[in-house]
């Protein structure tokens, strides 16, 4: 269901402006098979396949999810790092209509039961090893997930392939399965993964038509990326999100490249930015903060990059030009979230290049864009509001969670950021600050409830809170504040993380900080000013230094 109705006036306009083509994702890859089908589609550290390889695997999968009674609307998953299992799955899920949920390699039992059980997954794609880590044996080893029916190993590593599902089935039999799936390019088909405020994974959903406005209506325009890119993905693939949509979906749909970097290391990203001859690039600032940082980013030839696609957290202004200088290519900005889509995006164009480094750009393609203030007045130029949005991308809330949707849906469809930002008298936005106290570090989100209650079961602490430390090059990091029930009895930073991995939650989300004060500061009406609290983190971090 969309949160807001799509009149036909509506429709129309977006029709007739290519915004929505009303057509499935897979088709857009069986097009560029059609026109080159040996060209490169996909490639990782194991493989490199033809858009060729790419229409066979992702077809015999698609049978075997039939096969399995994957239906239209019904809900398939899979964990996997960045590798082209990501993409080929994916398209399977979008030749059978289903929806697609992608889980990041980093979470574990809390993270994965969550989503699984939310999305009522009916089959689960789980890397049998990765990093040191069996996915699939942990996904055995959850209970009580009612939908799921099947848990399906997959290999990350060369073998990979040949052990893709599906491939034993006759290519005739095949067809036959895939010409019965009817289409609805409205429905929910795609998902990202986010935190809320519940500190637990939320499942964004959207439609082909939404994919279709975000990706070629709005991102490709902006950026003006084509089917000779050669396009590489740094950032994690596996939420569905930044990492994957831009330089995995957006280059599919044109006929392009797309390269995926694992494991993370800046040199690695800057070898294999060298070797591919890459043209475009998409990162969170943390890496490329990592990547200017490193030695070899005076000694490695990007002269093919034109541009490096930069989401999922801010960039300093002055880390922007310092990468464009370095790196010789333009900085893109994009500014979004996983819940409602990216209603700004920078213009590559531009004649002033200040813009593009110190704003996050202007209204994209078939978006609205409104700044409110505390009543919900819109607020005049210059002056700084809540940024809300809607439009073309036409996300459609959060997958089975009407509770949490209509917290951030107005009952108009305009989604509620909680970011604040001003806009000049050209158009360009800039984000002054958040209304949430999320820790975005290297471009994952941590919500400090999750952490807090966590602490809070140990028999030694009495308050907790969780604020962000300000970091050049993570962005933030998260620092715990605890107060002691006992003050003679000691809590540590290895009792702290002790606690954490008992709770199985993702290592990502850890404080690095552990700070034990005799009070908080209060309001009048009792509650921790986390504000101040923060100030006080900062500057005894600062006294560390």
């Amino acid at each position: 269901m969309l949160v807001r109705e799509i009149t036909p006036q509506a429709r129309a306009a977006f029709e007739s402006a290519g915004m929505w083509q009303n057509k499935a994702f897979f088709q857009y890859v069986d097009e560029a098979a059609q026109r080159n089908p040996d060209k490169l589609a996909l490639a990782d550290q194991f493989h490199r396949l033809s858009y060729a390889e790419v229409v066979a695997l992702s077809k015999a999968l698609a049978a075997f999810l039939i096969q399995a009674g994957v239906k239209p609307g019904d809900a398939v998953s899979v964990q996997a790092p960045n590798s082209v299992l990501l993409p080929l799955v994916h398209i399977a899920v979008s030749r059978v209509q289903g929806v697609y949920v992608p889980m990041h390699e980093a979470w574990r039992e809390t993270e994965v039961h969550h989503l699984l059980a939310t999305s009522q997954a009916k089959i689960v794609f789980g890397v049998r090893e990765c990093h040191g880590f069996e996915h699939y044996k942990m996904i055995e080893g959850l209970s009580g997930l009612e939908d799921l029916e099947q848990i399906v190993p997959l290999v990350h590593g060369a073998e990979g392939l040949d052990l893709v599902p599906g491939r034993d089935i006759p290519p005739d039999e095949v067809d036959q399965l895939l010409e019965a799936v009817p289409l609805d390019s409205d429905a929910a088909r795609h998902t990202m993964i986010s935190s809320g405020t519940t500190a637990m994974p939320k499942i964004s959903e959207m439609s082909d038509n939404g994919y279709i406005a975000l990706l070629l209506g709005a991102y490709v325009r902006r950026c003006g990326m084509s089917s000779d890119d050669i396009v590489v993905g740094l950032a994690p693939a596996a939420t569905g999100a930044t990492g994957y949509v831009f330089p995995v979906v957006a280059p599919l749909m044109l006929g392009a490249t797309s390269i995926l970097l694992d494991p993370w290391l800046a040199d690695n990203a800057l070898n294999l930015l060298e070797q591919e001859g890459a043209t475009c690039a998409v990162a969170v600032p943390t890496q490329l903060v990592q990547m200017l940082d490193s030695p070899l980013a005076k000694t490695v030839d990007l002269t093919p990059l034109r541009f490096i696609t930069n989401g999922g957290a801010p960039l300093a202004e002055v880390k922007a030009r310092e990468i464009e200088a370095a790196f010789g290519c333009q900085v893109h900005t994009m500014y979004g979230t996983t819940d409602a889509g990216v209603p700004l995006m920078m213009p590559l164009d531009l004649a002033d290049p200040g813009s593009r480094v110190s704003s996050v750009g202007t209204v994209a393609e078939g978006m609205e864009l409104i700044l409110t203030d505390a009543v919900g007045q819109q607020v005049a130029p210059g002056q700084v509001g809540e940024i809300l949005w809607r439009g073309a991308q036409s996300y459609l809330g959060y997958r089975n969670d009407e509770a949490n949707t209509t917290k951030v849906f107005d009952e108009n469809g305009w989604y509620h950021s909680g970011d604040l930002g001003s806009i000049d008298s050209t158009g360009f936005i800039r984000i002054v600050g958040r209304t949430k106290d999320m820790i975005i570090r290297g471009g994952q989100n941590i919500f400090p409830g999750e952490i807090e209650e966590i602490l809070s079961h140990s028999d030694q602490v009495a308050a907790v809170a969780v604020v962000g430390v300000p970091d050049d090059v993570m962005g933030e990091r998260a620092c715990a504040c605890v107060t002691l029930k006992d003050p003679n009895r000691s809590f540590t930073f290895e009792n702290m993380i002790q606690l954490l991995d008992a709770a199985k939650v993702a290592k990502f989300k850890r404080p690095e900080f552990l700070e034990i004060l005799e009070s908080f500061p209060e309001s009048a009406g009792g509650k921790i000013q986390k504000a101040e609290l923060a100030k006080l983190v900062q500057k005894r971090d600062q006294e560390r230094k």
